[in-house]
């Protein structure tokens, strides 16, 4: 298979293997977390977005743990392919322009934006819908409320601004690197999009006999 015979290269192209020796090094590897957000403060309902290419959803984290998980309609290529539709431009082009101008209200480039807006409304209304779910069925959901963005498409110019002006919500961008000690750090405009693989590689150093 094609696919995961390239893995190994792709982990040494992006310096993993030196990232997890680092990791391995730290003094204090026990007290880390393998998420990519600190400690989530008691009291504070976090709605964490895993916003990708192919698909995206979302998690519920409270008091250390899932409450819920949930699958979400959309993501980074839907909101490419209503580029390349509006605009009648072939993929490449549409995802190009996506990650150039986003949801920028700079002169000249709200073009992309009055395509894209409507999509994250959609999106932000999949929120509600996860945080009226949680608000329904625990008992404990009068709490302060915070959106954290990862994924591969988590990068999308104003992206964050938008979900919190329109759901009126703190949001902030997860850093996957957090638990890791690394001097060569991995493009910010990329890191999102190996959030999964550094969460599944740091487990082994948390979970026995993983």
């Amino acid at each position: 298979n094609n696919y995961f015979s390239k893995k190994p290269a792709l982990l040494k192209e992006c310096n993993f293997y030196n990232l997890l020796k680092a990791f391995k090094k730290s003094k204090n590897k026990q007290q880390q977390s393998h998420a990519p957000v600190t400690k989530i403060p008691k009291g504070l309902v976090c709605l964490v977005v895993d916003f990708g290419a192919c698909r995206s959803g979302l998690i519920v984290w409270a008091d250390q743990t899932i409450k819920f998980t949930t699958s979400l309609k959309t993501c980074g290529n839907y909101l490419t392919n209503l580029i390349s539709k509006k605009l009648n431009l072939e993929f490449e082009k549409a995802e190009k322009l996506k990650m150039i101008y986003g949801l920028s209200e700079k002169k000249g480039r709200a073009r992309i934006r009055k395509i894209l807006k409507p999509a994250i409304g959609e999106l932000c209304q999949e929120i509600i819908k996860a945080k009226e779910f949680y608000q329904g069925h625990f008992p404990d959901h009068h709490r302060a409320y915070e959106i954290i963005l990862t994924g591969g498409s988590a990068n999308l110019p104003g992206l964050g601004l938008e979900i919190s002006k329109q759901l009126n919500m703190k949001v902030n961008i997860a850093n996957p690197m957090i638990n890791l000690n690394n001097e060569k750090k991995i493009p910010q405009k990329k890191i999102h999009s190996y959030t999964t693989a550094i969460g599944l590689a740091l487990r082994s150093f948390f979970i026995k006999d993983y």
